[in-house]
C-alpha cells in the first residue's frame, strides 16, 4: 500500500489483498495503534479516472487493532488507481494501490507457475478481457480459444429452461452480468401479482437465500425491454471457485385441477458458466466477448485449482 495522507502518524499501512469471495475485492488492511472498542471508522473509495465515491463492501476487525477495509470493484477497473480514505478520531488517513499491483506482486512472490501466481494472472487476465469487452474505444482483438477438452467439459453445463407445465408462468430466457457485479438473471413473464408467485432457488439440493426478485425488467441478449408483466430473479455475489456451480430455480404458483390445488412450477437449470457456454457455441459473439468469457472459465479453473489445495 502506498500511503498518501498523515505520513508519519498512525495508523499504519499493513498490506493489501484481493478477495475472490464472490465480486472482485480489494482489501487494505489497516492497523491503529490503540482503538476504542466502540469506534466509528468512515470510511470512503475512489478510483482513479472513475467518478464519484466506490462502494465500501464492508469494514471488519481482523485482531487487535488491524482492520480490513474492502472495496468492490469492477473487474475493468483492474489496473486504476484506487485511494481509500479513512477518517478516524477527526484525522484522516489516505492509502492507494490497484488489484493489478497485488496480482503482480503475488506472482512475482510466490512465482509464475506457483497455484497463487496462477491465480493472479488468471484473475488478471479476466479482468483485462473485460475491461476489453467493456470499452468501446478498443478495437477487436485476435480470438482467444477453448480447447477441444475444455469445450467438452463446458457443454456439461448448458443450460435449460423446462417452460411448462406452468401455462401462467412464461420463462424468458436467462444471462450473466459481469461489467459490475458477477450476477446471475433469470427471466420470467406472468400477469400473476409478485405474491402469488413461489420462487425457489436450490444448489445441490441445499436452499439458496441470497437472491432478489425485480419487476419490469429484461435484458436478453441486449434486447432491454421494459415490461410491467416481467420479473428478473438475481442471484449475486457468485464466488470465483463456484463460478461452475449449477442452480435449479423452480417459479410456480398454485392451481387447481379436477379440485386439487398445488403448486405447479416451471424449471430453470442455469449456473455462471451456462452464459459462457452459450456464447461460445453461439457463433454469434465478437472476439472480445469470446475472449472475455473464455478467461472467465480459466479463472475459474485456477480458482478451483488453488483452493482445493489449501
Amino acid at each position: 500500500l502506498d500511503r498518501i495522507a498523515n505520513l508519519n502518524t498512525p495508523p499504519a499501512a499493513r498490506y493489501s489483498a484481493v478477495s475472490t469471495s464472490g465480486d472482485v475485492g480489494l482489501i487494505f488492511y489497516v492497523e491503529f495503534p490503540s482503538v476504542d472498542p466502540e469506534a466509528v471508522f468512515i470510511g470512503t473509495a475512489t478510483i482513479a479516472d472513475v467518478e464519484g465515491e466506490q462502494r465500501l463492501k464492508g469494514i471488519y476487525k481482523k485482531q487487535k487493532g488491524c482492520y480490513a477495509f474492502i472495496v468492490s470493484m469492477f473487474p475493468k477497473y483492474y489496473d486504476k488507481k484506487v485511494t481509500l480514505t479513512i477518517v478516524y478520531n477527526n484525522e484522516t488517513y489516505s492509502f492507494a494501490t490497484s488489484v493489478e499491483r497485488y496480482c503482480n506482486r503475488l506472482e512475482e512472490l510466490t512465482g509464475e507457475t506457483s497455484l497463487e501466481g496462477k491465480l493472479g494472472s488468471s484473475l488478471l487476465e479476466y479482468c483485462g478481457a473485460a475491461d476489453g469487452y467493456f470499452d468501446d474505444s478498443i478495437a477487436d482483438v485476435e480470438k482467444k480459444d477453448l480447447s477441444a477438452e475444455e469445450k467438452a467439459v463446458l457443454a456439461g453445463f448448458a443450460g435449460s429452461l423446462t417452460d411448462a407445465p406452468n401455462n401462467d408462468i412464461e420463462l424468458k430466457g436467462a444471462n450473466l452480468t459481469l461489467e459490475s457485479r458477477t450476477r446471475i438473471n433469470v427471466y420470467f413473464k406472468t400477469e400473476h401479482d409478485i405474491n402469488d408467485i413461489v420462487v425457489s432457488v436450490k444448489l445441490n439440493g441445499k436452499d439458496v437465500e441470497k437472491y432478489t426478485i425485480s419487476k419490469g425488467e429484461v435484458d436478453i441478449d441486449n434486447d432491454h425491454v421494459i415490461d410491467k408483466n416481467c420479473y428478473a430473479i438475481f442471484l449475486y455475489n457468485i464466488v470465483a471457485k463456484d463460478l461452475d456451480n449449477m442452480y435449479e430455480i423452480t417459479i410456480g404458483t398454485m392451481q387447481t385441477v379436477d379440485g386439487v390445488t398445488e403448486l405447479v412450477n416451471d424449471t430453470v437449470r442455469y449456473g455462471a458458466l451456462s452464459y459462457v457456454n452459450t456464447v461460445i457455441t453461439s457463433g454469434k459473439a465478437t472476439n472480445k466477448h469470446y475472449n472475455m468469457v473464455v478467461a472467465l472459465y480459466h479463472y475459474n479453473a485456477t480458482a478451483n485449482d488453488y483452493f482445493a489445495a489449501k
